[in-house]
């Protein structure tokens, strides 16, 4: 039986809906809820809040979807598979039925078996199942046996056991829920084996095409505790997968599934595109054209996808998973010999498949072409040098492409590490990843600001203290001042029972007020005194539980084992917390404006400013940077209480936190709330209400990568001492214009245009002057064989006003040679050389003539055989340059 992608998709939802009375929901987006989630891989995920028990289930407590999935990034990825065999893909449909507690394996099971062999009209003596085989811990699936051999039908034979490793799913965490699944599957014929022993080719022998998985059924009946133990579930639920590109290419008889109607019609116009035919089609397996074909194919599909979720370029999290897949689907383009920008071209075909049934594509279809393609321009400006410098790199003898070397490709040249080592392998080489991780760590060290290093003792004696007082305890969310045991003392590096006035150290408490650098919020500094010493605390860092304070003793001596009184400095403290909250306002302000798309890329905050880093594939306008103001000031007015809570980090991501991707985060996290607008996973410190902050204001914006902007503001009353002086520079500058503070702008351009006709009249009166030494230096041509020769430094004059002389000249005085030189500064040296084009047909080059003059004069350059300019920056050889001129060209007279 025929039918479409579509027909499937629909013929599977309206078999659940309304044959078994589940609910359809609409497929999640890409992005998940979960912010620690990279991208939503698979049809259950909006669901793990219900299987967790922390939401109540759907009525009725059954569900039916067609999900979007994306699995290209991180672990799950199966990005290496794509075009490399018949199943694999960046993005995919995962349809799906679900049961809450309802119903279990006696009614999913038969279910399943009816929807494959009714309504699929799949041969029944093509499909195979698995089911858990049981290990130490677990018995085999009997449950699963007994229903599919004698409710089902299916023979033993048929049934296969498989580890846990294969058909044992979950649970999400180390505990939870969790239990075995079974999987179908469809014989596609011996022409798709590896083998014709069944002892070789067979489900769970080989990785070969024949026996394809289309459909996964989860049983999840057991719950998994921290000690490793498993125990009944009492409410039990169903969690099912069910592949719609598989289905398709089984049903519609494909060799693979980019020639279903899902993706074949991209794939043909990717074809027409760059006019390389796809073959696999007639003849089994194909080339390598076709496999580039197919994983352009699937790539674009893909990112049509995740950017009509909302999903941007960037250099970080989904955005980079988004740019690494653009991008290799435009190497593998020039690989088919598309030089020119034309992943954007497919998006229609994407539309014109799938926008049936996600709305989604057709109205976000000129955005996402828009996208793609500045992407594409993006990379094709350095992709050409990239590809030299890597080829350079891969003709090396060495099996281990250097590690620096690769970051610079992905630093300077915008290759994502994940493409580079894709090549590397074709070649037969690896990269040197730990060498790759040193220096993009270097270079994030380089590239920050106020990095201090604090030269800290050995590991071994820090461990100790860890081990020994189990860290230290951090005060000063509720207090700035504290007495404290003095756990430890280091200088230069080793530990220490005592130091000195005018010392420089390291003091590790057993408790302090002082918050150490995490976070993107800066160290406390203050004082740590007692009856015997005084220090001054010059920045707090952490070193595992362990807070390191850098200090420098002002007078008398502390010793290790002491007790003393810590003292955060207060005024220092506030101005930060201000900061660190409008941090906080910042961050959901932009995501109000611009959209959830957009993601902390990090930040800074400090005393004097809050910098802070953010995804976003534009430059926001300055109506836009006042929109975020008018928000956030808004919210200032709310008074909105700042709460604090402690939680389990599974708890903490199901309120909706955010946290920033690729962050680490212990099993017990703090989520800071403010009124209904800021949610975030945050340690840091913060005002008790929004009022407190008082005034925020955007000093800068500017981007500081492809795809990531940098915003710094300031609060409270640095906020308005910026406001004042900001004025106080807008009323000097009226007074000195004579015009009201309002009519400035127009006065500026006034003032601008007049200096633009200034400018313009010097212009044409330098010409000119510049064209009045023409009969001057026509009077000086010397006749060198069958042409004139005109040889002539002018001084001061610029390189333009040479160029236009030199033309000049040669239209007074035909079958000439000119060659004017110029010192238009102290250091500069101008040269220009105009040739008549029948001397230029008795071989004499103006290029070659004003290298020559360059080669002296210290510079360089060239240009066409009847007129070249140079530059250099010895005046004082001028003279001598155009000597060696005139001797090259008598020499070449005297020759003829």
């Amino acid at each position: 039986m025929y039918l479409s992608g579509n027909q499937i998709r629909e013929k599977f939802i309206a078999y659940f809906r309304d044959k078994r009375g589940h609910l359809h929901l609409p497929s999640s987006s890409l992005i998940p809820d979960n912010p620690t989630l990279l991208l939503t891989s698979a049809g259950m995920v909006q669901f793990v809040p219900i299987f967790l028990g922390q939401k109540a289930p759907t009525e009725p407590p059954r569900a039916v979807t067609a999900q979007k999935c994306a699995r290209a990034g991180g672990k799950n990825s199966d990005i290496e598979n794509v075009g490399r065999t018949a199943r694999h893909h960046s993005f995919f449909e995962m349809m799906g039925n679900f049961s809450f507690g309802d119903y279990f394996k006696a009614e999913a099971i038969p279910w399943a078996w009816e929807f494959v062999t009714k309504d699929l009209g799949f041969d029944p003596n093509r499909l195979s199942v698995t089911i858990f085989g049981g290990d130490s811990q677990l018995p085999p699936d009997n449950e699963a046996f007994e229903i599919w051999h004698k409710k089902v039908g299916l023979p033993p034979e048929r049934i296969i056991h498989m580890p846990k490793e294969d058909n044992f799913w979950g649970p999400p965490g180390p505990t939870g829920p969790c239990g075995p699944c079974s999987e179908i599957y469809y014989d596609r014929g011996s022409e798709y084996g590896c083998s014709d022993d069944p002892a070789k080719c067979g489900i769970g022998k080989c990785e070969c095409d024949r026996y394809l998985e289309f459909w996964n059924l989860v049983f999840m009946e057991l719950f998994k505790d921290e000690h490793g133990n498993f125990k009944p579930l009492a409410a039990k639920n169903i969690d099912t997968g069910l592949g719609l590109d598989r289905v398709a290419l089984i049903l519609q008889e494909k060799q693979n599934t980019f020639e279903t109607d899902l993706l074949y019609p991209i794939l043909q116009e990717i074809s027409k595109l760059s006019r390389v035919p796809y073959r696999a089609a007639k003849t089994k397996g194909g080339d390598n054209s076709d496999v580039y074909l197919k994983i352009i194919t699937d790539h674009a599909r893909c990112i049509t996808f995740l950017i009509a979720d909302g999903i941007r370029m960037s250099n970080l999290g989904r955005g980079y998973v988004l740019r690494f897949i653009t991008r290799r689907a435009a190497r593998f383009g020039r690989l088919l010999g598309l030089k020119e920008p034309f992943l954007y071209k497919l998006v229609p075909a994407v539309v014109s498949i799938y926008g049936g049934h996600y709305k989604e594509l057709f109205a976000n279809q000129e955005l996402i072409k828009e996208v793609i393609k500045e992407e594409e321009e993006r990379f094709a400006r350095t992709i050409e040098n990239g590809s030299n410098i890597l080829d350079e790199l891969l003709a090396s003898s060495d099996i281990t492409i250097d590690g620096k070397a690769v970051f610079n490709l992905y630093s300077t040249y915008g290759f994502p590490i994940e493409l580079t080592s894709e090549i590397a392998n074709e070649r037969g080489k690896t990269i040197d990843l730990a060498g790759f991780e040193k220096a993009k760590q270097e270079h994030g060290e380089i590239s920050s600001v106020n990095k201090f290093k604090v030269n800290i003792a050995s590991d071994e004696f820090l461990a100790e203290l860890a081990k020994k007082s189990g860290g230290t305890k951090f005060l000063g969310y509720d207090t700035l001042e504290a007495d404290a045991d003095v756990l430890g003392i280091s200088a230069g590096g080793k530990a220490v029972e005592e130091i000195g006035e005018g010392q420089e150290a390291e003091v590790i408490l057993a408790s302090t007020p002082f918050y150490a650098e995490s976070g993107g919020q800066v160290g406390d500094t203050g004082i740590l005194e007692n009856k015997e010493a005084r220090l001054r605390v010059l920045d707090t860092k952490k070193h595992g539980d362990l807070f390191i304070h850098k200090v420098r003793v002002e007078s008398g001596d502390l010793r290790s084992g002491q007790k003393i009184h810590a003292v955060v400095d207060k005024v220092r403290r506030q101005a930060t917390v201000l900061h660190h909250s409008t941090a906080h306002i910042f961050y959901a302000a932009a995501r109000e404006l611009f959209g959830k798309n957009v993601l902390q890329a990090g930040s800074q905050v400090g005393p004097d400013t809050m910098r802070f880093d953010f995804t976003l594939d534009k430059q926001p306008t300055p109506a836009e940077l006042q929109k975020l103001e008018t928000i956030m000031a808004e919210w200032l007015r709310t008074n909105a209480n700042v709460e604090t809570q402690i939680m389990p980090i599974e708890q903490a991501k199901q309120t909706g936190a955010l946290a920033m991707f690729g962050e680490k985060y212990g099993d017990i996290v703090r989520v800071v709330r403010m009124g209904d607008f800021s949610l975030e996973f945050c340690g840091g410190t913060h005002v008790a209400n929004v009022s407190q902050i008082g005034t925020i204001k955007i000093i800068s914006e500017g981007s500081i990568a492809s795809g990531t902007r940098r915003v710094e503001a300031v609060s409270g009353s640095i906020a308005s001492q910026y406001i004042l002086q900001q004025l106080q520079y807008l009323g000097n500058a009226a007074n000195a214009l004579k015009a009201k503070p309002a009519e400035l702008a127009a006065q500026i351009e006034k003032l601008k245009e007049q200096l633009k006709e200034k400018e313009r009249l010097a212009q044409t009166l330098q010409a000119e002057l510049a064209l009045a030494k023409v009969p001057q230096l026509l009077s000086e041509a010397k006749v060198l064989g069958q042409y004139s020769v005109i040889c002539s430094n002018l001084k001061a004059t610029s390189a333009d006003d040479l160029k236009t002389i030199a033309q000049e000249l040669l239209k007074h005085k035909p079958k000439s040679i000119i060659v004017l030189a110029s010192s238009p500064a102290s250091d500069k040296v101008a040269l220009a050389c105009a040739v008549d084009p029948n001397i230029v047909a008795q071989g004499i080059n103006a290029g070659s003539l004003v290298k020559t003059a360059a080669n002296i004069v210290g510079g360089s350059g060239g240009g066409r055989a009847d007129f070249a300019q140079a530059g250099g920056k010895y005046p004082d050889k001028i003279t001598e340059a155009l000597g060696a001129i005139w001797k090259q060209l008598s020499d070449s007279n005297g020759s003829k």
